[in-house]
């Protein structure tokens, strides 16, 4: 599902750097589709306007469904009542890794999820459906 992992994630994945199933994430709503390189969330061209607060992500697993296969998956975050007003259309999702104990702008993004069509919300609720039979990330 992800359009693509940001470098510099992958590389702390590799290096057990990067917790899947431990680490603190949340997601942001995007307005431009990053650069790769992005190594901080102050990269990102984040949705501005009403409601475009980033989403706690919860209900996090990794699982095993096969035995060559691991998946990455969450809850669905949900937006409410996004209005965007003078706002650029929104392109994608990105996952943050939430460093401290609370979302800040050099937090590391993870992945970004390219939305199959750009939208301009007014007044909508907004769920980001993960799927189940892949996930956000899947190993095999």
């Amino acid at each position: 599902m992800p359009s693509f992992l940001f470098n510099d994630a992958k590389t702390k994945i590799l290096q057990a750097l990067l917790d899947l199933d431990g680490d603190t994430f949340y997601a942001c709503l995007v307005t431009a589709t990053p650069a790769a390189t992005e190594t901080q969330r102050i990269g990102l061209t984040e949705a501005t306007g009403g409601n475009y607060a980033i989403q706690a992500l919860t209900g996090r697993t990794l699982n095993n469904p096969t035995a060559s296969t691991v998946r990455w998956t969450f809850s669905n975050p949900i937006w409410n009542n996004l209005t965007t007003a003078n706002s650029a259309p929104i392109v994608g999702m990105v996952i943050v890794e939430q460093a401290g104990g609370s979302p800040a702008t050099s937090d590391q993004p993870v992945c970004f999820l390219e939305f199959n069509t750009a939208f301009t919300p007014s007044g909508a609720t907004f769920q980001v459906d993960i799927p189940v039979n892949t996930g956000v990330l899947t190993a095999t």
